[in-house]
Parts: C-alpha cells; sequence; structure tokens
C-alpha cells in the first residue's frame, strides 16, 4: 500500500485523511495532511509540493485543491511549480468512465485554483499564465483562455505559443493568424512551436494560400529550418485541398528521410479521391519503409478496392499470407453500470449472446416495417 508521510521538524503532529482511491488502481493511498508550526517554510513547502503532485498524477485533483486551501490558511504562498501540477492535473483528468462529470469538475477546480493565483498575485507570471491558457483550452473554456491572455501584458512567447494552440485546437484559423501577426509586430521571435500551430490550423481550416505563405517565410524572413513535423503539415494542406502531385513532389524533396506516416496519409488522401496511380508510387515506398506493418498493407489493399482493382487486392492479401500478417478483428464495448462488455467480430462467447441477437432481430424487424 502506497503512502505519503512526511516526518519534518516542523511538522511533528499528524492528523490522518481518510483513504482515497486512485483512479488507475484499487489500492487506497493514505495521505497523512501536515500539522504544526510552520516556522520554516522551505521544507513544509516541499512537502505540500510532493503531496498535491502525487495527489494530481492519481487523478485527486479535489483533494489536491484542498491541499491548497491549507496552505492559504497557513499563509504559506504556493509558487508556480505547485500551480502548475495543480492546473496540469486539470488538463489530465479525463475518465471515460465518468465522461462529462468528470469534464464539469475539473472545469471547476481549474476556475478555483485561478482565483487561488490570483489573490496571490501570480497571474502575470509566465508559466502560470501559460498554464492557465492551456488548461482553459482543453478543458473547453477558449473564451476564458482569451481572457487571461488579454490580461497578460508581457510580451513572451510561450504565451503567444499557448493561444495560438488554442485557435488551432478549436478550428479558429483566423484568429490563430491574428496572433501570429501580432507576435510578429510585437518582435517576438517565433519558434518551432509557434509554426507547427499555425501551419496546423491552416491545414484544418482550409487555408492553403495562408499555410503556404507562413512556411515560405518560416525560412526567407525568419530564416527557420522547417522540421519533418512542419513538411508534415505542408503536406498535409497540399493534399487535404487536392494537390496531391505537389505533396507527393514536396514529400520527395524535403531534406529529411522519407516518413513512413506521412507517405500514408497522403496515400489515404489519394485513395479518397481515385488518384490510382499516386496509390501505387506510395505503396512502393510505404512497403519498403515498413516492411512488416500490417496497417499499411490495410491501406494499400482498401485503396485498391476504392478503385475497383481486384487483381492488386488479391496480390496484397497473398502477401499478407506470406508473411503471415492477420488483421485483428474489430472490436466494440459498452460499459453498464461498473462492468464493460466487449464484442469481437465474430465471437458469440459473451453469456448474453443469444438475448443480444434476439434484441437485434427485433430491432432489424421494426426498422424494416417502418420503413
Amino acid at each position: 500500500m502506497a503512502s505519503l508521510f512526511f516526518t519534518t521538524p516542523q511538522f511533528s503532529h499528524f492528523r490522518s485523511a481518510k483513504p482515497i482511491k486512485s483512479l488507475n488502481s484499487n489500492e487506497p493511498i493514505h495521505l497523512i495532511q501536515l500539522s504544526g508550526s510552520t516556522a520554516n517554510h522551505q521544507t513544509p513547502y516541499k512537502s505540500y509540493f510532493h503531496a498535491i503532485s502525487s495527489l494530481c498524477k492519481h487523478g485527486q485533483i479535489q483533494q489536491a485543491v484542498d491541499f491548497l486551501t491549507e496552505m492559504d490558511s497557513r499563509n504559506l504562498p504556493a509558487g508556480p511549480e505547485i500551480y502548475g501540477e495543480l492546473l496540469q492535473g486539470c488538463v489530465y483528468e479525463r475518465d471515460l468512465s465518468t465522461g462529462q462529470q468528470i469534464h464539469a469538475q475539473v472545469l471547476k477546480n481549474g476556475r478555483a485554483i485561478y482565483g487561488y493565483a490570483i489573490r496571490h498575485d501570480l497571474g502575470s507570471r509566465i508559466s502560470i499564465s501559460t498554464a492557465l491558457v492551456d488548461m482553459y483550452t482543453k478543458c473547453g473554456c477558449l473564451s476564458q483562455a482569451k481572457m487571461v491572455f488579454d490580461s497578460i501584458t508581457s510580451n513572451k512567447l510561450p504565451v503567444y505559443n499557448a493561444m495560438t494552440s488554442a485557435y488551432a485546437i478549436h478550428g479558429q484559423a483566423g484568429e490563430a493568424l491574428v496572433v501570429f501577426r501580432n507576435l510578429e509586430e510585437a518582435s517576438v521571435e517565433p519558434d518551432g512551436i509557434t509554426f507547427t500551430s499555425v501551419l496546423s490550423s491552416c491545414t484544418h481550416s482550409g487555408l492553403v494560400n495562408e499555410g503556404l505563405e507562413i512556411f515560405v517565410d518560416m525560412v526567407s524572413k525568419h530564416h527557420f529550418s522547417p522540421s519533418m513535423e512542419h513538411y508534415g503539415c505542408l503536406v498535409s494542406l497540399l493534399s487535404r485541398s487536392g494537390r496531391l502531385d505537389e505533396a507527393f513532389r514536396l514529400i520527395l524533396t524535403m531534406p529529411y528521410e522519407l516518413d513512413a506516416q506521412i507517405i500514408g496519409s497522403l496515400l489515404a488522401k489519394c485513395r479518397e479521391r481515385d488518384e490510382i496511380e499516386l496509390v501505387e508510387q506510395l505503396s512502393k515506398y510505404l512497403l519498403e519503409l515498413e516492411l512488416d506493418n500490417l496497417g499499411n498493407y490495410v491501406a494499400i489493399s482498401n485503396a485498391y478496392v476504392v478503385a475497383g482493382r481486384w487483381e492488386e487486392v488479391s496480390e496484397i492479401r497473398d502477401l499478407m499470407k506470406e508473411k503471415g500478417l492477420k488483421k485483428s478483428p474489430g472490436c466494440s464495448w459498452i460499459q453498464i453500470g461498473e462492468k464493460l462488455h466487449s464484442f469481437i467480430a465474430g465471437d458469440g462467447s459473451h453469456p448474453s449472446t443469444e438475448e443480444i441477437q434476439a434484441t437485434l432481430a427485433l430491432l432489424g424487424t421494426d426498422m424494416n416495417s417502418s420503413a
């Protein structure tokens, strides 16, 4: 059983808290809450930091906030590293079994932490401000992320990056470009993260000309060497807009070794647009890079299926058999109460299979009769 014990000279008395359970484990974590003198703030501060950090890592955000409240009552101000842990905890507390209820709790705790930061005049610290923008962004509160961003008076790159990424995540490419232009006007030099966010936002919003202009400026104006990730964004930008030949030429001329992921994404776009000649060229490169990757064979086979090239489909499948590559059967699942029920294609081992099949048959009959 894991425990957190703090045996410092300044905290000679302890009061036990109730055991709590980790989201990832059934093992209880017994917390020994701190009590006693606070004459020396250095060691108690570290103890609080480790307690809060551990709670956040185990998804126990509310208990971590309780420790923050206790620090506040002891006149022991929390620093940026503690707020960073709490805000990251708010971002990562996503649990499929509790869904939106956990999401709502994350939002509530995030706002509480923001209140503490403002009261202790930590809002202007770059690390806290950036973490706040990130937290509100990933919890779906873009307007509040913008509110934090607008309240920052310092022109620091991490804050601009956080807001640019926020708009990219929420599909607001126009706003991301505005932040990028404001960054340039403030004479703040962008970095790789900045360009990735802006290019990604242009890609997902179909702003081809703007994305190409950003890429050109990255090299000619900012003298920045594009990374493989930046080339990947540009390939995606071109392929999504139907400029498949240009995307293919870019892959062949970029100053990096061929990348299977980028080639695979372009192959998928070629399949959608029935560009079978490009599919054949990309397939050769893809299989050279990852000869034993089952997913590549499936992607190529699917492309030939769409084009009606059944002879090639048969060749690919024979090649898969020769290499002993088998596609894993599809699986779906549903949670009812505390139990997770999984269903695999062609598998009838579930104890309620007959009842499920009978219900499906009834639903099918009802749908046919109402059609």
